[in-house]
């Protein structure tokens, strides 16, 4: 435990006095001229009774640090202030410290907290762009489909146009004045003429092949599969002509496929 300055006056006073006794009793006897001096000086002051008052609390006052050395539990009063006030100073530390922490993490928090803020402010710019080019790609594209619109609309009206336009007299006269065109005028009327039944009758088949019902539609494949279309191998060329993209196979195999069955019985 560390001394008080009381302990440690005493301390001193005891190694000067074995260690240099002149010097102690030199300090003494001065101490006691200031004392008597102080008490001359205070008698000055008083007149009369005051004077025999005053001296009677001087005495008092002299035997009360007499008597409060005698009693036992001096050392132990000053000796528990110590610890009292080593108590203190351990707590105020103690809060001291837990206020500074309390401090650091405050201004840790707030530090964060400004940081998500700036992030959340810029995750929202973020997303307030993204909404704006997604509400543009939105109209770009509606305009896009409005165009793409219109343009089949007008590309099937010139189609419809074209080919209304394009009729079997006209493929007739592209065909010979590309292909023949220096024959004699008598000789190339017949070929258009025959050119020109041929193509006739195969439009009037397809279009009658579109609104026919099964059926007739038989009746058009039986006729494809004449002995004589095979002859010339005209079959595919004929096949097609009429409109039925491939499906003759179709039909030949389905017929096959209930003869097997008809013969099986």
């Amino acid at each position: 435990m560390p001394l008080t300055p009381a302990e440690k006056q005493k301390n001193y006073r005891e190694k000067l006095k074995a260690n240099n006794p002149e010097k102690y009793e030199e300090i003494k006897k001065k101490a006691a001229e200031n004392a008597l001096r102080y008490y001359r000086n205070k008698r000055v002051n008083y007149k009369g009774d005051q004077k025999e008052e005053q001296r009677r609390k001087w005495k008092e006052d002299r035997k009360k640090p007499k008597n409060n050395c005698q009693q036992p539990c001096s050392k132990t009063t000053d000796k528990e202030s110590v610890d009292l006030r080593n108590i203190q100073r351990r707590i105020e530390y103690k809060f001291q410290q837990e206020n500074m922490r309390l401090l650091k993490d405050l201004f840790n928090l707030s530090k964060r907290f400004n940081n998500l803020q700036n992030l959340l402010y810029r995750h929202q710019k973020q997303i307030d762009e993204t909404n704006e080019n997604l509400k543009n790609v939105l109209i770009r594209l509606k305009q896009l489909e409005n165009s793409k619109t219109s343009t089949e609309s007008e590309e099937a009206s010139m189609m419809r146009q074209n080919t209304a336009e394009y009729t079997p007299r006209k493929r007739v006269e592209e065909l010979i004045s590309e292909n023949i065109p220096h024959i004699e005028t008598p000789k190339k009327e017949v070929i258009k003429q025959k050119l020109l039944e041929h193509d006739v009758l195969t439009e009037a088949l397809k279009l009658e092949m579109k609104s026919s019902n099964q059926a007739e539609k038989r009746t058009f494949k039986k006729v494809l599969k004449n002995d004589l279309v095979e002859k010339y191998r005209q079959k595919t060329k004929l096949t097609l002509s009429l409109g039925f993209k491939g499906s003759l196979k179709k039909y030949t195999r389905l017929k096959f496929v209930r003869l097997l069955c008809y013969k099986i019985k």
